[in-house]
């Protein structure tokens, strides 16, 4: 009765054994392939914080370089130095900002599309017209209030290309 009993179990055993081999290999495929899922699901998340930082930090500092421009919509463009700082101030923080931009925009590349790269570009080359030349006299510098409405088109338009790129 023993021989029986280990003459069935035997071919049991091999078909256990040679079933193993594929089994172990299925579970490391679907281990694998959630690694996988997880991996690209981190990197999107790590990808969208990296955009968010970048565009507020575009928006602070494209804020800072119009708080010194007095604008009044079809009216009026013009910088107004704040009390207690000289011309040669302001033209200084403006141009420290463009810099700022300038860094900004080189990780745009990595970080977005092309397009946005090259309309971020636009408005700083933009923006750099409005940067009075150093011994300027203020007092008939004006900033050319089309260019200027031109400038804030561009920037309403590269936020609703954000939009659209952080949409996806």
């Amino acid at each position: 009765m023993c021989n029986i009993t280990i003459e069935t179990i035997k071919p049991i055993i091999d078909i256990f054994s040679a079933l193993l081999t594929p089994t172990i290999a299925l579970c490391t495929f679907f281990i694998m392939r959630q690694q996988k899922n997880i991996q690209h699901k981190q990197q999107q998340a790590e990808l969208l914080k990296l955009r968010v930082e970048h565009m507020k930090g575009v928006f602070d500092t494209w804020g800072k370089f119009h708080q010194d421009i007095h604008y009044i919509k079809e009216v009026e463009a013009k910088i107004i130095v704040p009390n207690n700082m000289y011309n040669e101030d302001v033209i200084y923080n403006m141009e420290k900002i463009i810099a700022e931009l300038a860094k900004y925009n080189f990780t745009t590349k990595y970080l977005f599309s092309q397009e946005i790269y090259e309309l971020e570009q636009t408005i700083i080359t933009t923006l750099k017209k409005f940067i009075p030349s150093r011994g300027t006299p203020w007092s008939i510098y004006n900033l050319p209030l089309e260019d200027y409405t031109n400038n804030r088109e561009l920037f309403n338009n590269l936020y609703e290309k954000y939009k659209i790129e952080y949409s996806k």
